[in-house]
């Protein structure tokens, strides 16, 4: 009789392998945008800064990460195995994530982009959002639930451990104090990220909202537009207000049901 069986993992979901991929994914990248000479804070200022330094380098490390994610058969990288409760509290942050992002969104490109660099910022923002969910809640979270680990403390240490990263942009030119705001941001912003995995279970749906995320980012600002510049304090207050409201829900939640299973 033949064994139907799929094969096990080329290497065990751990800790250490995360940690190995991570490396090489920030050395590849980050290494590709260095070579570029491009400062980061002019990567989207022109198509042809965002094709030679961010999508160059995104387009890259997708590879890197759907080679590893394929090559090691981890269970548990694009979907869970098991559904995990989305309280009413839970919800608000992926809710009001949306709606902040979809008008920013709008107004920026009511102010008028070039078509060659809005597409290359398309093209950004969906490179994020493949490599840097797979990477975190695909790769690393997978790594963090192993070893009786409880999700809570995954969902926390997973949240850090993204908004950590950040701090690399410094290496290619972004100012130290952007960058530590941008590292609390993206910690708490990776709460709000998780919970769109744990609302549906698919990390697809990560995927996707933080690729609208991100070209909401690059987007250049718009000028004298006073209900774009609210959406843009929305953003800066609202979002990390609401995904730590949530995030600690989540985590208090988790940790209640891991002490009372």
């Amino acid at each position: 009789m033949k064994n139907h069986l799929s094969p096990g993992p080329r290497v065990a979901p751990s800790v250490g392998a995360a940690m190995g991929v991570f490396i090489a994914y920030v050395l590849l990248v980050n290494g590709i945008q260095y070579v570029s000479g491009i400062p980061y804070t002019e990567f989207f200022a022109t198509a042809g800064n965002a094709w030679k330094s961010a999508n160059a380098s995104l387009a890259a490390g997708c590879v890197l990460l759907l080679a590893f994610a394929f090559w090691s058969r981890w269970d548990g990288i694009w979907r869970d195995d098991k559904p995990h409760r989305m309280t009413g509290v839970m919800w608000i942050a992926p809710v009001v994530f949306v709606l902040v992002m979809l008008s920013r969104l709008v107004f920026k490109l009511s102010a008028g982009v070039e078509m060659s660099l809005l597409l290359a910022i398309i093209a950004a923002g969906v490179g994020v959002g493949i490599a840097e969910e797979l990477l975190f809640r695909g790769i690393i979270l997978r790594a963090l639930r192993n070893k009786g680990r409880s999700e809570a403390w995954a969902m926390l240490w997973c949240s850090v451990w993204f908004g950590l990263m950040h701090a690399t942009n410094v290496f290619v030119g972004s100012p130290p104090l952007l960058v530590a705001g941008q590292c609390v941001l993206a910690t708490i912003s990776g709460m709000t990220l998780y919970l769109f995995r744990r609302s549906r279970g698919w990390l697809l749906t990560g995927m996707i909202a933080h690729g609208i995320w991100d070209i909401s980012t690059f987007l250049p600002a718009a000028e004298n537009n006073s209900t774009a510049q609210t959406a843009e304090m929305a953003f800066f207050f609202l979002i990390p207000l609401v995904g730590l409201i949530s995030g600690i829900a989540a985590f208090r939640y988790d940790r209640k049901q891991a002490n009372n299973p």
